[in-house]
């Protein structure tokens, strides 16, 4: 299960069995969190598709002293 998906409902389960109630988890949790998790998500989306470019691109494959001694 995508981590996108796996922690919202984590955060619902443990709220669930903790007997939040459904208005405050909403709002405590659902929209404070996704706020707070806004900057991490953006950064881990761009790293990844940063990361399929390096690797579209074969710059992976090359060792790191060939592309010093270039």
């Amino acid at each position: 299960m995508p981590t996108l998906l796996a922690l919202p409902l984590m955060a619902a389960w443990i709220a669930f069995i903790c007997g939040v109630p459904f208005f405050d988890w909403l709002n405590g949790i659902v929209v404070k969190g996704s706020f707070r998790l806004s900057a991490p998500i953006v950064l881990v989306v761009f790293g990844a598709m940063f990361a399929r470019v390096i690797q579209k691109t074969n710059i992976s494959d090359e060792p790191v002293i060939l592309l010093v001694a270039r």
